[in-house]
């Protein structure tokens, strides 16, 4: 059984409608903020979709052939605190969640190695974000890549890039390595640029293996099927308070 975190009752609904019509795989629908869910409040789930909005990751794995039941954890992070149509607080924002996601999933990253994908709004990375993803995966030893993709490259009619990443476990980095243990206790080795080099090829290739699967279903999820609401780079969307965690 798989985990959607979504906070929108409206996206609660959609979700449950999917599951009903048999569109994505039966789950656990968890409306909590994110700040309310502990680790073992995620033991038992085959995979984690967090910030799920109305199920665009869960779809976007099944058209690349991801089986329902291969642990992988998605997070479309709120993005209206770096994007061009809001007031681009940044850090200072409260509703920038990285820090509090990857706390939470921090643990079962480490006992249970899997892929982790997620989405943002492209402009992010002018302010750290992608920088702050790449310290705390690696830190892990995880290896992340991450492409800049606009939805008209995929028929859309109109650009909206978004920033999509990637992260997969070199286990051999992880010996040692406990969820308890402080994140400025481990960090990966010289090696890892070459592995980052590796996966982004990969990432942007053909398509074989899970790593190319991954970048199909970014490829799938940046159609305009995602998880964002209409107005999802807006400072407000969909309820007139933001459609995500506050």
């Amino acid at each position: 059984m798989n985990y959607y975190n979504e906070i929108d009752p409206f996206c609660c609904e959609w979700i449950e409608n999917l599951m009903i019509a048999g569109e994505i795989p039966l789950g656990k629908i968890d409306s909590r903020s994110i700040l309310e869910v502990t680790p073992k409040d995620l033991e038992g789930f085959n995979q984690l979709h967090f910030f799920a909005g109305v199920a665009g990751w869960s779809l976007a794995l099944r058209l690349a052939q991801w089986h329902p039941d291969e642990p992988i954890i998605t997070a479309s992070c709120p993005c209206q605190s770096f994007s061009s149509a809001g007031k681009q607080k940044g850090f200072d924002d409260p509703r920038d969640l990285w820090p509090a996601f990857f706390k939470l999933v921090r643990p079962r990253l480490i006992e249970q190695p899997q892929p982790i994908i997620g989405e943002q709004v492209g402009a992010a990375i002018k302010h750290g974000w992608l920088d702050r993803v790449y310290d705390d995966l690696e830190g892990i030893g995880y290896t992340p890549a991450a492409a800049v993709l606009p939805a008209c490259g995929v028929g859309a009619p109109h650009i909206r890039s978004r920033l999509y990443w990637v992260a997969d476990a070199d286990e051999s980095l992880l010996s040692g390595l406990t969820s308890a243990g402080d994140e400025s206790d481990y960090r990966a080795d010289e090696g890892s640029g070459r592995l980052a080099n590796d996966l982004g090829a990969r990432y942007e290739g053909t398509g074989k293996g899970r790593v190319g699967r991954l970048g199909q279903a970014g490829f799938a999820e940046s159609s305009g099927s995602g998880a964002g609401c209409g107005l999802a780079d807006a400072d407000k969307c969909q309820s007139g308070e933001g459609r995500r965690d506050v």
